[in-house]
């Protein structure tokens, strides 16, 4: 049910503080804004409800000859309101201003408050039209307020002879061709502390209208609503200003399954430098039991707005996500985003939410894979302007009713069309969603270029390949053709490694091409192996070196020589890739003499004379290799801030899984580098794994917690192809099921540098903790400023952190760690003063009650 206030409650509307002083803005566009000897150009326009009544409803406005500055030739407008017992009346002067849409307009006046008793005080509106003469209904409004006392019983007061400034900017809002403006007081009597009352004068009035380059982003979906399994949906926004200078935002209610053009605007200031919470309040007042999207328009491109979702749970504490407003770079079109993984089992299920970031219709186009990356459904969503529609149980609702581990792409065939789109990993018992953001998988497909090797896959033979062989006591080695190949393909093959050597003997196998190069280039480079089996001091491995000719003429004068290998070699015993084929992928420069490079495919083995308690042994390794790729261009590298296998305070043990997808046509490889933490990550252990065109590998927890049992850490991650790496962190709860986020590697975009990173809402109270991640995604040492900021924006704390070289830590109650006390609405932000530098940071804002995490990104 919408409910209706009274537009001059200050307590009913969320209002906008005034500013100390009028501020400099370019020309007033109002007739006679001083008062000079009458009211001239104002129209005064009174209310009173239910009726006047002398002494009990009362409402007046005229001229009055006290000037705010003074002056004894000028005045000003004098205003009078009394409201009794269930009344309410506002006296005011206006005008009406043509004025077009999406300009930015600031207005205010000054105010000298005679006399002012409980809901009562001076206050000035503007109100937008679609016609030129502000007839009709109006079609967004804004208002600045000067606020009384508060006290409990109320008492009278004034403004002490002082005249005070009210001040505030909007947005003019779509199709707006005329504004009036409303200079007024206004006062409600209400039932258990009587009438209200107020006498003020009021002087200097201002509206200025200007062009604004306004940036828009789009919030898919807020609630306040009753859901499954008892829920209930309660939505907050934070609009957070990191800026040196004041903005005005305009946030506008598009509702769901309808047109959303139409919808109730609302707008705010957000001052240099703030962090403005409890905006919620006029939605939450006016659409409860109901959800929708919310459309944002900044006057600065540097205002976010952070929301998060949240539903009680019958032990105390809440479940809930955190979700950013999406902007254009998120946006679906013709090119699909990605979002994974997709759940449907009897842990999770999976909500969709799309939206329509445009004016005109549209239509979504939602495409369901599975593991392996076969189509299970597609669905035409059709959307209105600015529309918003959500699909529970997205994966039953196209056509598979249980899915472990899938992926949704959603494009758009309109042209011209954007969508905003977002997935909820939900747990069926404990309603924990984890926020599945949208991926872009063109960017990630983009960064495959062409192979500069000829026969790469070994199709019918091993042609284009030259051959090696070094060879030191007995040892036999080969290196030939063999099907199938990686794919299985039995048309196709790879190939064939063989060496062996006995005590005392070693052997060396290649095959090798050589490519041409100019100094300078980045050389992505990989394979991927099968290794049968591998004894000590045996292997495979991929190389390429640099020639300052045009020929590559001697494998011993390459410089510099930079390798990979597909297992590393094992202290004792014998290991095998266990039937798998192995990615694995590096990248290095070119020298600046350099003309060529000899790319070599090797197997070696060397047999060993043990020493009393090191028994004697013979090397020996058989595996094979396939689908070499070298190409003139950097590898993808994204870095996963944090992963955890550890128990944690409150009860909690937290592990990680992850997600790698490929939303491609071709086959990719990804290496994951786990980097630990407060520590030099560069000798870290590396995990390789293959990801075929179109699928979604969810990698066994096992594969990690058996190796880091107990720690926690960065992840770097470097792939070679379309590849999405996503990360989801729970623990147990204590009434069942799981809690827990969702975490997607974060690229250059998201990484801070000498210009800051923004995390908001920061918490710290009785409620919630909020922990800091702080990585370093480069091979340098870095040193990471954190500054502490209060919700007006008064710095608080700063600290310098150190990072090694691929180095991370946690700042555990972050807020705490820094000096502040309690803090509701902190914000903090990352940067580094290091040349060259890059931080990769998020937050997690923890309940704690119930220990869910919610996710606050770098913005």
């Amino acid at each position: 049910m919408r409910l209706h206030r009274c537009p001059f409650l200050p307590l009913l509307v969320l209002s906008i503080l005034a500013v100390a002083a009028r501020p400099a803005f370019s020309q007033n566009l109002l007739v006679n804004p001083g008062f000079d000897r009458d009211l001239s150009g104002w129209t005064v326009v009174t209310t009173m409800y239910p009726s006047p009544l002398p002494g009990y409803i009362e409402a007046s406005a005229g001229w009055v000859s006290s000037d705010a500055n003074g002056s004894a030739v000028s005045g000003g407008t004098t205003l009078h309101a009394k409201a009794g017992i269930y009344g309410s009346t506002t006296a005011a002067v206006t005008q009406c201003i043509a004025i077009t849409e999406g300009m930015l307009v600031s207005f205010g006046a000054r105010f000298l408050t005679t006399r002012q008793y409980s809901i009562a005080g001076p206050n000035v509106i503007v109100n937008f039209f679609l016609t030129t003469d502000c007839s009709g209904a109006a079609v967004g409004s804004a208002r600045t307020e000067l606020p009384g006392p508060s006290p409990t019983p109320p008492t009278e007061a004034s403004s002490g002879g002082n005249w005070r400034a009210v001040a505030s900017q909007t947005l003019a809002t779509s199709g707006t061709r005329s504004l009036r403006i409303d200079v007024a007081v206004g006062a409600a009597g209400e039932h258990f502390w009587g009438p209200s009352y107020v006498d003020a004068v009021a002087d200097e009035a201002f509206l200025t209208a200007a062009p604004a380059t306004l940036t828009t982003s789009l919030l898919p979906a807020a609630a306040w609503i009753h859901g499954a399994t008892g829920s209930y949906w309660t939505t907050t926004f934070t609009l957070v200003n990191p800026g040196s200078t004041d903005a005005a935002v305009t946030l506008k209610w598009l509702g769901h399954d309808v047109d959303g053009r139409s919808g109730p605007e609302f707008t705010y200031v957000v001052r240099a430098g703030q962090t403005l919470s409890n905006v919620e309040a006029n939605f939450q007042a006016n659409f409860q039991e109901t959800w929708g999207g919310i459309l944002m328009t900044s006057s600065s491109p540097l205002v976010f707005l952070q929301s998060e979702t949240s539903t009680n749970v019958p032990s105390g504490g809440t479940v809930g996500q955190a979700l950013p407003a999406l902007g254009p770079v998120d946006f679906a079109g013709a090119a699909p985003r990605t979002l994974a993984p997709i759940k449907e089992n009897a842990s999770f299920r999976t909500n969709l939410v799309l939206a329509n970031a445009t004016e005109m219709p549209l239509v979504a186009h939602v495409a369901l894979f599975a593991a392996d990356g076969a189509p299970l459904g597609t669905r035409d969503v059709e959307l209105p302007p600015l529309g918003a529609t959500q699909i529970n149980r997205v994966a039953s609702a196209l056509g598979s009713a249980t899915l472990e581990s899938g992926r949704i792409a959603v494009s758009t065939p309109t042209p011209g069309g954007l969508v905003a789109a977002y997935a909820s990993l939900i747990d069926n018992i404990t309603n924990d969603p984890r926020t599945l953001l949208p991926q872009d998988a063109a960017a990630a497909i983009a960064a495959s270029t062409s192979n500069l090797l000829s026969n790469s896959g070994f199709d019918v033979d091993v042609s284009g390949w030259q051959k090696l062989v070094l060879t030191l006591g007995y040892a036999t080695s080969s290196a030939e053709w063999s099907p199938p190949d990686a794919s299985g393909n039995p048309a196709s093959g790879s190939l064939d490694f063989h060496a062996f050597a006995d005590i005392h003997g070693g052997v060396e196998i290649l095959r090798w091409q050589c490519v041409p190069v100019t100094g300078g280039d980045v050389v992505t480079f990989g394979a991927k192996f099968l290794t049968a089996r591998q004894s000590p001091g045996a292997g495979t491995s991929l190389g390429v070196g640099f020639f300052p000719t045009a020929e590559c003429w001697d494998y011993w004068k390459a410089s510099p020589f930079t390798s990979i290998t597909s297992l590393t070699s094992p202290s004792s015993g014998e290991t095998s890739s266990r039937g798998a084929w192995l990615s694995s992928a590096s990248s290095t420069t070119a020298p600046p003499d350099a003309r060529s490079m000899g790319v070599y495919v090797r197997a070696f083995a060397s047999g060993y004379y043990g020493a009393p308690y090191s028994p004697s042994r013979t090397g020996y390794v058989d595996a094979a290799v396939d689908d070499i790729f070298v190409a003139k261009g950097p590898l993808t590298r994204w870095l996963l801030p944090s992963a955890a296998w550890i128990h944690g305070s409150g009860g909690s043990y937290w592990t990680t899984r992850f997600t790698m997808t490929n939303p491609g046509t071709g086959d990719a490889s990804i290496t994951l580098k786990w980097l630990g933490h407060d520590a030099d990550g560069m000798t870290g252990r590396t995990f390789p794994y293959a990801v075929s065109a179109g699928q979604t590998v969810s990698v066994p927890v096992d594969d990690w917690v058996t190796n880091f049992t107990a720690s926690w850490g960065a992840v770097l991650a470097t792939s070679k192809g379309s590849i999405l790496f996503q990360s989801d962190t729970s623990t147990p709860s204590s009434d069942g099921g799981t809690v827990g986020q969702a975490l997607a590697a974060m690229g250059p975009a998201d990484f801070a540098s000498a210009s800051p990173k923004t995390l908001a809402p920061i918490r710290e109270n009785a409620s919630f903790r909020t922990n800091l991640v702080l990585a370093n995604p480069t091979e340098n040492p870095v040193t990471a400023h954190v500054a502490l900021f209060a919700a007006d924006g008064t710095p608080i704390a700063t600290r310098d952190v150190d990072l090694p070289p691929l180095g991370m830590t946690q700042i555990n109650r972050v807020a705490s760690t820094l000096g502040a006390g309690p803090l509701d609405a902190g914000r903090i932000a990352v940067s580094t003063r290091t040349p060259g530098g890059l931080i990769a940071a998020y937050a997690s804002v923890i309940d704690n009650r119930t220990n869910d995490p919610r996710t606050l990104l770098p913005r």
